[in-house]
């Protein structure tokens, strides 16, 4: 038992290893399992997905990915767009220290009339493009006014820094490791609407009617493929619970892990866990997360 514990962990981690690199991971059979089959078979899939943006480029990562790549390829104010988004979700994912220089960097790269992209500033809207920029000077003045203060109280020739001390822990948030002159999470949220606004519309309509809305056809395509045991490599349990087990797996056709948990139909039978397996089923299924 002890020896088959010690090769199940080895094969694991050998695994893990080549999951960091993904072309060691995958099958060598990858190109023939994600094969693409020919447009006209995924055409009426069209009519069956629903086609809104917010279902396709909020909610789907492949399609969010091909819009993207649809706006980089057209002209240059969709390119700008959508850097602009993607600088604002690292500024709303980043910690408190990092927040205000990010926040500068999308001013100078976006809000500047020198420096923004063109027609970026149109579609952000004059008004919220002020409301950024003054509360990112107010925010400035603080931080400013906040390293005056302590510098003044820890001047070594009063020989007591003990006020210093103090106004450096309110200047942190009250020792609780958020700085006072962190920008808001929210600070660009407006902004980020409005564009958002104007890529939902005419845009995504010519993207509907592009070569990359066909190749996101194919991909779902593909995702409506059965998954099968031969889908995975299966590897060690990780844990076990009420109605299974839990153990780590390894796709064919990419190399990434991912943890597959198997339920025992009679034990669910026999403790009356139908209702439950399903809801949990249901719920991982809806569930929309970007971690």
């Amino acid at each position: 038992m002890e020896l088959e514990n010690i090769v199940a962990n080895t094969i694991y981690i050998k695994a893990k290893e080549s999951g960091c690199d993904k072309d060691k991971g995958r099958s060598k059979k990858w190109r023939k399992i994600l094969q693409f089959p020919h447009i006209n078979v995924c055409l009426p899939l069209a009519e069956e997905i629903e086609k809104t943006f917010d279902y396709i480029v909020e909610q789907q990562p492949i399609g969010r990915r091909l819009f993207w790549s649809f706006c980089c390829t057209a002209e240059p104010v969709l390119k700008t767009s959508v850097e602009f988004l993607d600088k604002v979700a690292e500024f709303e994912l980043s910690i408190d220290d990092q927040r205000l220089p990010l926040a500068q960097e999308i001013c100078n790269s976006f809000l500047q009339l020198a420096s923004s992209g063109p027609g970026i500033i149109e579609l952000i809207g004059s008004e919220n493009r002020d409301s950024v920029l003054a509360a990112l000077t107010s925010q400035a003045k603080q931080s400013a006014s906040g390293n005056d203060v302590t510098a003044k109280t820890n001047d070594p020739s009063t020989g007591d820094n003990s006020t210093g001390a103090a106004a450096a822990a309110a200047s942190d948030g009250g020792g609780g490791g958020c700085p006072s002159n962190a920008p808001s999470k929210e600070l660009f949220t407006a902004c980020a609407k409005s564009v958002r606004s104007h890529l939902s519309g005419e845009p995504f309509d010519r993207f509907l009617d592009s070569l990359f809305f066909k190749r996101y056809l194919q991909w779902k395509w593909l995702e409506r493929q059965p998954v099968t045991k031969r889908t995975f490599r299966m590897y060690r349990v990780l844990g076990k619970g009420g109605f299974g087990e839990v153990c780590a797996c390894q796709v064919r056709s990419t190399g990434k892990l991912y943890a597959c948990k198997k339920l025992e139909k009679k034990r669910i039978k026999k403790r009356g866990g139908e209702r439950l397996a399903l809801n949990e089923k249901q719920i991982l299924q809806r569930a929309n997360s970007r971690f």
